[in-house]
């Protein structure tokens, strides 16, 4: 979206981005994760695999999501 606002679609994602992703290993807790968000002040974070490759993503809605369920 930020993107297509700027007339930049052309442009790399990183110079498109508003923060500098954030990365997690797989099996960090979702304590840790949330912490990292709060501390960085971001909505998502990047997951990786063994190899440091992404295989996933956590967003503030899925932290939400898992907390909601616990109560």
């Amino acid at each position: 979206v930020r993107a297509v606002h700027r007339h930049a679609l052309a442009e790399p994602a990183a110079s498109i981005a508003a923060t500098a992703p954030i990365a997690v290993q797989e099996g960090d807790s979702l304590e840790h994760v949330a912490g990292l968000m709060v501390e960085h002040d971001t909505r998502h974070v990047v997951v990786v695999g063994p190899r440091g490759l992404p295989s996933g993503m956590v967003s503030t809605l899925d932290v939400a999501s898992i907390l909601a369920a616990a109560i």
